[in-house]
């Protein structure tokens, strides 16, 4: 007989769970709704549906894989909203057309309003106990931060989008952008365990700061995408839909690792 076959939930990532959105389907979510979006009529003639269904560990997307090989071979895809596709059809994220493009499975861990410092834990998570081939980290705005005194990070735990509300600090652009080095700089450990690729999301900076913040990355790693702006609009008329999810694909599909 061969040996059992273990399935990544029974060993690793076991707290890597949003409990209010597992196997959740819906049809708004945070800034995608009439009520929170800036511009209705926009909203309102949206030419796509636009449906959230998440996963039994409450990500957007299928499930995970079973085994420890399919999870490190699988393309591991960490950040915010735009990375949940937010006001997107499910097939214009660009995590889902990565996947159609490297003709490999995409894992999307990412959560509406992740600071950087979430990004970067969550990564370094993957990275101590999948050590995936691939991992695309598009990294958030560097305003927005958690408190020193929030407790659930000291604690190191992984907490529910639902749990979580940031913490806004008194800091200046340069303290931002410093912490933003920070966060990056973490996952240098991994960096050749892992083919670590880097983006942002548009508008991550103050315009003064995105070319130091860019400069920054391409200092300590080799595979950054450019700087992008929408090139369209999701239903929110916030986040980017396909054009810009197939521009961000086609600037890092050549950097993916093949196995």
């Amino acid at each position: 007989m061969g040996a059992p076959v273990i399935t990544i939930t029974d060993m690793i990532l076991k707290d890597l769970i949003f409990y209010s959105k597992v196997n959740l389907t819906t049809d708004t979510s945070g800034l995608d709704s009439l009520e929170s979006c800036t511009f209705k009529d926009y909203f309102k003639n949206f030419k796509y549906d636009v449906v959230y269904n998440y996963n039994s560990r409450g990500f957007r997307g299928e499930e995970w894989p079973e085994t420890i090989q399919e999870a490190q071979s699988a393309i591991w895809c960490i950040g915010d909203s735009f990375t949940v596709g937010l006001g997107s059809p499910y097939d214009h994220t660009w995590t889902q057309v990565l996947q159609k493009k490297a003709n490999k499975p995409t894992i999307n861990v990412s959560m509406d309003g992740a600071s950087n410092e979430w990004i970067a834990k969550i990564a370094i998570k993957i990275l101590n106990e999948v050590k995936p081939v691939n991992m695309v980290l598009m990294w958030s705005y560097i305003h927005r931060r958690h408190g020193i005194t929030d407790t659930n990070l000291k604690r190191n735990t992984i907490i529910d989008d639902e749990q979580l509300r940031q913490h806004f600090i008194d800091s200046t652009d340069a303290e931002d952008m410093e912490n933003f080095s920070q966060c990056i700089q973490s996952l240098l450990p991994w960096k050749n365990q892992t083919n670590l690729i880097h983006l942002t999301i548009p508008k991550y900076a103050p315009s003064n700061l995105i070319d130091q913040g860019h400069a920054i990355l391409c200092q300590h790693y080799t595979n950054v995408i450019p700087y992008f702006r929408n090139l369209d609009f999701a239903r929110d008329f916030h986040h980017f839909d396909i054009k810009t999810s197939e521009h961000v694909v086609s600037e890092m599909i050549d950097l993916i690792k093949v196995t």
